[in-house]
């Protein structure tokens, strides 16, 4: 068994890019699921690791490391046999740094804006303002994907991987994807590129179960 150890919730979009990440440099992990509806996160022993009871959270050999955007590019630099996925060139690695800052600061934020209510507040009703901002996000990825066929240019990159478990999620709580044609192109295009996308798919549906089931009640 791996050394290597991520701590992991299928439902959690970052989680699946790590794991997503990880099967493409053909890494093993030695995954341990952490139940968020039971609220593993925030147990005494899994806040000794991560004092923000977040996941994913990678632990290499007693090396921990938070924020998935941060373990992804961390295991590509260490482990990968090439720079495909995080180019090493400063202009294609800033590209692909700049999309996964925009799916930290504005893709995730606007979906988090959505489902935190929901799973926080037990608010039944998606908000006009937050489904218009939303709408905002999935119309500046379908422009960064107006003239190439991945979000850095022709090849599949961390950016990618990145963005797929969003926006997966997103399309399963019934966000129409049609006004976004290139966004729709490019999640097929992700989904017969990356290793047992299936997972991805069965994740996103089920924390998408989750926020009906909450709103329903």
């Amino acid at each position: 068994m791996s050394s290597i150890i991520l701590y992991y919730s299928p439902i959690s979009p970052p989680s699946r890019f790590v794991a997503a990440t990880a099967k493409l440099i053909k890494l093993n992990l030695n995954i341990k699921v952490i139940n968020l509806v039971k609220q593993e996160h925030k147990q005494s022993e899994y806040l000794k690791i991560n004092p923000q009871h977040t996941v994913p959270t990678l632990d290499d050999n007693g090396f921990i490391l938070q924020e998935s955007r941060a373990i992804a590019t961390y295991l590509v630099d260490k482990y990968s046999k090439d720079d495909a996925l995080y180019p090493k060139d400063i202009k294609k690695r800033a590209l692909v740094n700049q999309r996964l800052y925009f799916d930290a600061t504005i893709f995730s934020v606007a979906m988090r804006n959505i489902y935190k209510p929901i799973l926080n507040d037990g608010v039944k009703t998606i908000s006009e303002r937050c489904i218009a901002d939303m709408n905002d996000s999935l119309n500046i990825l379908n422009r960064f994907l107006s003239e190439s066929k991945y979000i850095c240019g022709e090849n599949l990159t961390l950016a990618d991987l990145s963005l797929v478990p969003a926006v997966s999620t997103i399309q399963e709580m019934e966000f129409s994807l049609t006004p976004f044609e290139n966004v729709k192109k490019w999640l097929e295009q992700c989904s017969q590129q990356i290793p047992d996308y299936s997972e991805n798919v069965k994740g996103a549906k089920s924390f998408a179960k989750i926020l009906k089931t909450l709103q329903s009640k």
